[in-house]
């Protein structure tokens, strides 16, 4: 029997029809999609295979809910949005060769949309209908790859048999192993991999399901697996994820967001004959309140279906209870997030990025002020130093990471030092910080330019003798002139350099390099506040390294010493950058 149009699958078209119609709440994004969606259908170079797409119906209606959902047990039934997303990948094609159209499909949806179980049901219709197809899930971890691996698993044994039953095990179609599941009437597969670059190579599979792209990190493997798509005519990639933040790797500049690029500009009505890419970028408006009931469709278009408006009321009150805003914004209204950088994060932070910036002053005479946070054993130091160039401040990073911490304490920088080995403003040190390494680099300034002074931790009970190093009163000695100078990391030490910062920043005068571990880091701050209204970085309120930043503002302080700082002034009194 033939489905179109029915509880089951409801017509692909159904869905962008009454978003152009205004019935349907969507975002600018999906409008542009859905009115390129309708323009489409005007044309004669393309076409949507609806033969096809009754077919994948036939699919639909033999599955049914096996997640835990508390719809476990009923049909599978596709809400209209799923149906014009899934339609959109498998049906449009090419007229001239009957190829599919789309070679790429970039989704982001809010969580608990069930863009798993949708990727689930296309992947099991490709199998049990292209002969020899090779189907692969992949994400940024094998946990996180086999989510979707296991909801096909569970689809394929509750509706067509599981080949292990001691009874009925040889009339089953799929045959479902932990590594791949094989359907045996097309000989089709679905398998499971991890994004590892070296792993990809060769790769000409039929389909991918890529996985929460937006935390891809390390070598580019989005670029391997986009790259093998032209071996097969049909071959495609659909990528489903939520946004990232400032606490991802990258943040904007990471590996998705470059990707993402082509997807906002398919959208471009310019563009809508040209890019042969899909794009269903669900979320709020850049206007919209987050806590706006009535913005939350756009981001989540299962809400009022199968996942209740009350569920999104109180999910925002636990975040707003835990203070963490900033994964609601993500999560659930699918907007990449900056809420819970409560220091100089976002767009504050992002003009005064330069990404073609060097790592030293070109003049050899120029005066140069650093400071050093220095790690006790199994942290982060982190080398902070900046140069004046035409009335604006340079600054500049270099940071010792330990590869293998103590194996009793847990530190969430790790997970992200695969991308930040790579950096060439990063030395990776194995067990502990080899200071001779920061004190070689300090003397590399001191050859290049005017050191004038670098602040360290005075206060930081370190086991490291500094004596040797060099002080202010013995600079100019031969033998060991490093200008060592202790910066108390009080709040009232502190305090006047944090907000000469903040004013430095909010005016402009600030310009540092495009650093993913101070990114990191600013996302970490909390600041503490003394009855003086004196504020710093706090390292105990805040949650995880902010050493990159504690550095940068003792820079500040070694600034003020020096008589060196340059202060703008706040249009009002109260303007400080939070």
């Amino acid at each position: 029997h033939v489905f179109s149009g029915t509880d089951a699958v409801p017509s692909p078209h159904d869905y962008p029809r009454g978003v152009v119609a205004g019935e349907i709440v969507a975002n600018e994004r999906i409008r542009a999609a859905a009115e390129r969606h309708l323009h489409d259908l005007e044309r004669t170079d393309i076409y949507f295979d609806d033969a096809e797409m009754h077919r994948f119906t036939d699919t639909v209606a033999q599955l049914r809910v096996v997640d835990g959902h508390e719809l476990t047990g009923e049909p599978l039934r596709l809400l209209p949005w799923q149906s014009w997303v899934l339609g959109s990948v498998l049906a449009w094609k090419f007229t001239e060769d009957n190829g599919r159209r789309y070679k790429t499909a970039m989704i982001e949806v809010a969580r608990g949309a069930g863009k798993t179980t949708m990727a689930g049901a296309l992947f099991l219709h490709i199998a049990t209908t292209v002969p020899g197809a090779d189907l692969i899930t992949m994400a940024n971890t094998v946990v996180q790859a086999r989510q979707a691996y296991t909801a096909v698993t569970q689809f394929a044994r509750d509706a067509w048999g599981d080949h292990r039953d001691e009874d009925h095990g040889a009339d089953a179609l799929f045959e479902c192993t932990e590594r791949e599941i094989r359907c045996r009437t097309t000989k089709s597969r679905i398998r499971t991999m991890a994004s590892k670059s070296n792993s990809l190579d060769g790769l000409k599979a039929l389909g991918y399901l890529l996985d929460e792209t937006s935390e891809a990190s390390g070598p580019d493997w989005l670029s391997k697996i986009f790259s093998a798509l032209p071996k097969l005519r049909d071959s495609f990639a659909l990528s489903v994820t939520t946004p990232g933040s400032l606490n991802v790797p990258g943040g904007r500049e990471s590996l998705y967001y470059k990707r993402r690029t082509a997807a906002t500009e398919a959208l471009k009505r310019e563009n809508w004959d040209k890019l042969n890419v899909f794009a269903a970028l669900f979320g709020i408006d850049d206007d919209d309140d987050i806590r706006d009931p009535k913005a939350w469709p756009k981001a989540q278009p299962s809400l009022g279906h199968v996942i209740p408006v009350k569920a999104y009321e109180r999910i925002l009150a636990e975040y707003e209870a835990q203070g963490r805003l900033g994964d609601f914004q993500r999560f659930q209204c699918c907007q990449f997030s900056t809420t819970d950088v409560v220091w100089v994060g976002g767009d504050l932070w992002d003009h005064a990025v330069d990404r073609t910036a060097s790592d030293m002053p070109a003049d050899p005479h120029t005066a140069v002020y650093a400071a050093v946070d220095f790690s006790k054993s199994f942290d982060l130091t982190s080398l902070c130093y900046g140069w004046w160039e035409k009335n604006r401040l340079h600054l500049r990073w270099h940071h010792w990471v330990i590869r293998q911490p103590n194996e009793n304490v847990k530190r969430d920088y790790q997970r992200h030092l695969a991308d930040w080995q790579a950096l060439p403003n990063v030395s990776v040190c194995d067990h502990s910080v080899q200071y001779e390494q920061i004190r070689a680099y300090l003397w590399t300034l001191k050859k290049r330019t005017v050191l004038k002074r670098v602040g360290y931790d005075a206060l930081g009970g370190m086991k490291l003798n500094l004596d040797d190093w060099g002080s202010l009163e013995n600079r100019y000695n031969p033998a060991s002139d490093l200008p060592m100078d202790p910066v108390p990391q009080t709040v009232a030490a502190l305090g006047p350099a944090t907000y000469l910062l903040e004013s430095m920043l909010r005016d402009g005068t600030i310009v540092v390099q495009d650093d993913p571990v101070v990114t990191y880091s600013l996302a970490n701050v909390k600041l503490e506040q003394n009855v003086n209204g004196d504020r710093r970085p706090s390292k105990m309120r805040s949650g995880g390294i902010i050493d990159p930043v504690v550095a940068m503002v003792m820079v500040g302080s070694v600034l003020i010493k020096e008589n060196a700082a340059k202060p703008g002034a706040y249009s009002a009194g109260g303007e400080i950058a939070i």
